[in-house]
């Protein structure tokens, strides 16, 4: 993937004082990945499921200007709003459910389970994903807050690409 985030700045105007990134937990990713895994894997050709380049690390530096004030920056792109071939998954379950009853190897529950999940689409314009990006927001700041720069920050410039929009 080429998406990556990072900072650059002009260093004849600015001297760097600490720089470090936070690479995010994911956590309900990983609830959303299991929920899939038990549809693909009881798929006949189960290539549903990949690896779907979630929140890259977010990037964070603070500088300090030629008059001595210090301000800090960061630098983040979470997950798209794509479905990340979870819609497929999902119409191949259930098309594959209808046609083979219970030896689908799956129950509509399961797939009910992966549709109610916090990554998936709920049509309330949050779009897929939305759970990991709202994770990723929540450990963000609280790694602001208390662990960057050894300590925390309380003042700093988020920038780059948060995927969010008006509905969240």
């Amino acid at each position: 993937d080429a998406i990556m985030t990072g900072i650059v700045y002009d260093s004849a105007a600015l001297t760097l004082v600490h720089t470090d990134y936070i690479e995010f937990d994911e956590s309900t990713a990983a609830t959303t990945y299991q929920l899939a895994k038990v549809l693909d894997d009881a798929l006949p050709q189960s290539t549903y499921l990949g690896d779907f380049q979630r929140n890259r690390p977010s990037v964070a530096a603070t500088f300090e200007d030629a008059e001595g004030n210090q301000f800090t920056v960061v630098s983040s792109h979470f997950k798209s709003k794509g479905d990340s071939g979870l819609v497929a998954l999902s119409n191949a379950a259930q098309a594959y459910l209808n046609a083979n009853g219970a030896a689908a190897g799956f129950t509509q529950a399961d797939i009910d389970a992966l549709r109610a999940d916090a990554n998936f689409d709920q049509g309330d314009g949050q779009g897929f994903w939305n759970g990991v990006r709202a994770e990723a927001a929540v450990q963000l700041a609280d790694w602001l807050g208390t662990e960057y720069a050894g300590g925390g920050v309380s003042d700093y410039l988020l920038m780059g690409d948060m995927n969010a929009y008006a509905q969240e």
